[in-house]
């Protein structure tokens, strides 16, 4: 999945997990949903380690960063687990609300990382480092964007993003609408 529909997927967990975040206030509600966009990008900022150790800002076919530790399961719920500690320890109903956000959002990427990518992800990394997925291409870099495209998961991904931004436009016409008043 592209970027974009990796933001729009933290964005949909999020605003699903506003029963149990119970935000205060429709400005709260809007800083969640745009807190859950980004880090459902969370997992493929190991881009950047690429780009630099590259130096050049194309993303090539032997950039194969489903195979590194950043796209585990166990990497981001052991950095939300963490987050959720802290908040535990300073009570801190704000971190943990934050753990909570990192948590689903980069679970969610994951998720859209075993359907219709290059090699899937290490699913059940640590036991083993094999790559699982649906609908897999084999391709990367502009190889795998080129053809992605073609596909009819790229037409979930649109609708994702639809979605996403619909809720993200309520809440903020919501919150224009509270401050006209």
């Amino acid at each position: 999945m592209k970027l974009s529909g990796h933001a729009a997927g933290g964005v949909i967990i999020t605003r699903i997990l506003f029963k149990v975040l119970k935000p205060q206030s429709s400005y709260e509600r809007l800083y969640f949903l745009i807190s859950g966009g980004i880090a459902g990008t969370m997992p493929d900022w190991d881009g950047l380690v690429y780009i630099i150790k590259k130096k050049k800002l194309k993303i090539e076919s032997d950039f194969r960063h489903h195979t590194w530790i950043t796209h585990t399961f166990v990497f981001h719920l052991t950095i939300s687990g963490m987050l959720y500690l802290i908040g535990k320890l300073l009570q801190s109903n704000a971190f943990k609300q934050k753990a909570l956000i990192v948590g689903a959002s980069t679970s969610v990427h994951l998720i859209q990382d075993t359907i219709g990518t290059g090699d899937g992800i290490m699913l059940f990394y640590p036991v083993t480092k094999h790559m699982y997925g649906i609908g897999l291409s084999g391709l990367h870099g502009n190889e795998w964007a080129a053809d992605y495209v073609k596909r009819p998961i790229y037409n979930v991904e649109r609708s994702l993003k639809i979605i996403a931004l619909v809720i993200v436009v309520m809440e903020a016409l919501k919150l224009v609408k509270q401050k006209l008043r």
